[in-house]
């Protein structure tokens, strides 16, 4: 697919994707072939560009994102047996060099470096619920540090915030149910990694200590109110809580970002530090990316990448109004002028269509 400005369109050419009049009815569906007299259609109505099916810098764009994606998955699924070790021998009373779970920090820091985007759709699309506490663990660090990034933390601030995501969970790994009702874990975990891990630093272990305190006293395990809960625990109890709503668990579906954001926001005012939330939505994006979405022209397809308009990010079409398959994935920038009649009109219910995001983007 290629954009072409129509004085350079030729009889022959075969759309890659509709033409609307502002009112919003189609003039040309899409896979039309283009005749004369179409183009002069098209110059009578005022468009400017069209797109033409051919292969262009969209598709080499879409297939450096499938290697990137291989790439950060196998990572992420290493990352994760990686951490399932360091955290099992912890909550064994085993003493571990702090050195090995730097590793893992200093390295998602590394791949936030290289595309922020991609690497945060893995963290919420790509879960398993065998593993969810080790996973969870990964995720919460990815989108922790994702956040301190935002907010300006210096490389040391993240590895301290980086380790504290990490292990924020090693008290629930250590009493093995996994029952996240345990008030107990903080003062658990707190006590293990200050027995087992040696120079840790305090920042590491308040984190451990006050992931679930909240900022009105409705937390655990002390009821700390605002200002007395470390800041990097309050990002670390933000991003812990976004990954636990996206995240599958027993027999319930997995909800959405978009659900999670929406249940986060509405709890800012008396839980949630506001600076902290700006900076997950700031990262996340109000659309994050691989959302599920329906346009208002019918199409389906997911966010593929967020743009300086948050209500209008870049797409991926992969579902035409009738719900048919495309043979090609087609890439629409919203916020572009050529784009401007196009909007989301509904996030879809992952849950309600049997679609496989891993599946879809390396297909």
């Amino acid at each position: 697919m290629r954009r072409v400005y129509l004085d350079e369109v030729k009889p022959g050419d075969k759309l890659a994707w509709p033409v609307y009049l502002s009112s919003g009815e189609v003039l040309f569906e899409k896979g039309r072939v283009l005749t004369s007299e179409d183009i002069d259609r098209l110059h009578e109505w005022r468009v400017v560009e069209v797109l033409i099916e051919g292969y262009d810098e969209i598709e080499k764009e879409l297939e450096r994102e499938r290697m990137l994606l291989e790439v950060f998955k196998e990572a992420h699924k290493y990352t994760v047996e990686y951490s399932r070790n360091v955290l099992e021998r912890l909550s064994r009373n085993v003493e571990v060099k702090r050195e090995e779970i730097g590793k893992v920090v200093l390295d998602t820091i590394e791949n936030l470096s290289i595309n922020k985007d991609v690497l945060l759709m893995i963290s919420a699309y790509f879960k398993r619920k065998d593993d969810y506490l080790f996973v969870h663990a990964v995720n919460t660090m990815t989108i922790a540090l994702a956040i301190g990034g935002y907010l300006g933390y210096t490389e040391e601030e993240l590895e301290h915030l980086g380790m504290g995501a990490l292990l924020h969970d090693i008290g629930l790994v250590h009493l093995a149910d996994g029952n996240e009702e345990r008030k107990e874990h903080p003062e658990v975990g707190f006590k293990i990694v200050k027995n087992t891990l040696s120079n840790v630093h305090p920042v590491v272990t308040n984190i451990i200590l006050q992931h679930h305190e909240r900022k009105d006293g409705s937390g655990f395990p002390f009821g700390l109110k605002e200002g007395e809960i470390l800041k990097e625990a309050m990002i670390v109890g933000v991003a812990e809580v976004f990954d636990r709503l996206t995240s599958p668990r027993g027999e319930g579906r997995r909800g959405s970002s978009f659900e999670a954001m929406k249940f986060i926001l509405s709890n800012t005012k008396d839980k949630f530090d506001p600076k902290v939330v700006e900076a997950l939505m700031r990262v996340m994006v109000i659309y994050p990316l691989g959302t599920l979405i329906r346009l208002n022209t019918g199409e389906i397809g997911r966010v593929a990448a967020s743009t300086p308009n948050p209500f209008r990010p870049k797409v991926n079409i992969m579902f035409d109004k009738y719900g048919r398959p495309l043979e090609k994935i087609v890439r629409i920038d919203l916020s572009e002028e050529l784009a401007y009649r196009l909007y989301i009109a509904e996030v879809l219910d992952e849950s309600a269509y049997d679609l496989d995001l891993s599946q879809e983007i390396t297909a």
